[in-house]
C-alpha cells in the first residue's frame, strides 16, 4: 500500500536545550530511589535510568565496561583495580566530581549493608584509595 500527498511533511521535533521533567513510566510504585538501598524491581529500574554508575554491564554483553569511568582494571595483576574518570566528569548541578566523591559513594554503600542492595557486592573489596582527582 502507498501514498501520496502534496503536504509537507512536518518537521522533526528538536531537543530542548531547556531542563525539564524527567519521567519515568512503571506498573508498579517507586518506594526508593536511594541507589544503595533500591532493592525492588521498579526502584532499581528507577536508580538503573537516573544515576551514572562508574561501571555497567550494557545490553546484551556479559562483561563489565566503564560508564563513568574512562578507564578501569587490574593494572597490576590481579589485587589492585583501578579506575580513572574523565576530569571533566560533573554533578547536575555543574560542580565537579572527583575520584573522592565515587570513594564516598562506595564506601556509603559498603556501611549501610542493605541485604539485597549493593553493599553486599563489596565483601572482597579491602581499601579504597583515592590517589588524585580522576
Amino acid at each position: 500500500m502507498s501514498a501520496c500527498t502534496t503536504e509537507p511533511a512536518p518537521p522533526e521535533p528538536t531537543p530542548s536545550e531547556e531542563p525539564g521533567d524527567f519521567v519515568v513510566a512503571t506498573t508498579v510504585p517507586v518506594r526508593n530511589t536511594d541507589p544503595v538501598a533500591a532493592t525492588g524491581t521498579a526502584d532499581q529500574d528507577y536508580v538503573a535510568n537516573t544515576f551514572q554508575t562508574l561501571m555497567k554491564v550494557p545490553p546484551g554483553a556479559q562483561v563489565l565496561k566503564p560508564d563513568l569511568a574512562t578507564d578501569c582494571g587490574f593494572f597490576d595483576g590481579v589485587q589492585i583495580y583501578t579506575c580513572t574518570i574523565d576530569a571533566e566528569a560533573r554533578f547536575a548541578d555543574g560542580e565537579p566530581l572527583t575520584a573522592d566523591d565515587i570513594a564516598f559513594s562506595i564506601e556509603r554503600s559498603r556501611s549501610l549493608h542493605p541485604l539485597d542492595g549493593p553493599g553486599s557486592l563489596w565483601g572482597s573489596l579491602e581499601e579504597i584509595e583515592v590517589v588524585d582527582p580522576t
